[in-house]
């Protein structure tokens, strides 16, 4: 018998230990744009969108050197 990998409970999902949460495109962009353009410390962002800081600022490393291409490709976190 297949047992699911993720279950919901409220609001949050326990996924499986292969299954990584995906953020669009949209997201990631958001997430930025708060920490350039509204001056918001990556860290808050990290800690009020529940991601971990490297990744706030591994997408605003991402998008100060790749610009709005930045996410176009398919990147999983």
């Amino acid at each position: 018998m297949d047992t699911p990998s993720r279950y919901i409970i409220g609001e949050e999902a326990l996924m499986g230990k292969s299954e990584r949460r995906q953020f669009t495109q949209e997201f990631k962009k958001n997430a930025v744009n708060l920490v350039l353009e509204n001056g918001v410390p990556a860290r808050k962002v990290a800690r009020d969108l529940d991601i971990h800081p490297n990744l706030a600022h591994q997408w605003r490393k991402m998008y100060m050197t790749e610009g709005d291409g930045a996410f176009d490709g398919e990147f999983k976190a």
